[in-house]
């Protein structure tokens, strides 16, 4: 007889294949082959920012920090935002939203 912790483990192993990779490890997966091949990858998939915020966003957030209220943008999202997402859509898939 298997003890708990065997089962568990058996059960999450056979499960792991289930779930769909995630996107970034796939191009991931897809420039190690290309590397492979000889060709010259510029990683930009995955990783952590070697250096801080441009100082001009800096600059900009500190302004309004020091001088307006804050608060939520409008439930419904930002008209010139969803304009541009609408956009994509149409020009992307064809469908209207």
């Amino acid at each position: 007889r298997k003890s708990s912790v065997m089962q568990l483990a058996e059960m999450l192993a056979s499960g792991r294949s289930d779930v769909p990779s995630f996107k970034v490890m796939d191009v991931l997966a897809r420039a190690r082959e290309l590397e492979q091949q000889g060709r010259r990858i510029l990683h930009l998939e995955v990783g952590q920012p070697q250096s801080g915020a441009p100082q001009a966003a800096i600059k900009a957030v500190n302004s309004v920090l020091g001088s307006e209220s804050l608060g939520y943008t409008a439930a419904a999202g930002e008209q010139p935002l969803r304009s541009a997402i609408v956009a994509m859509y149409k020009n992307t898939y064809g469908v209207e939203v």
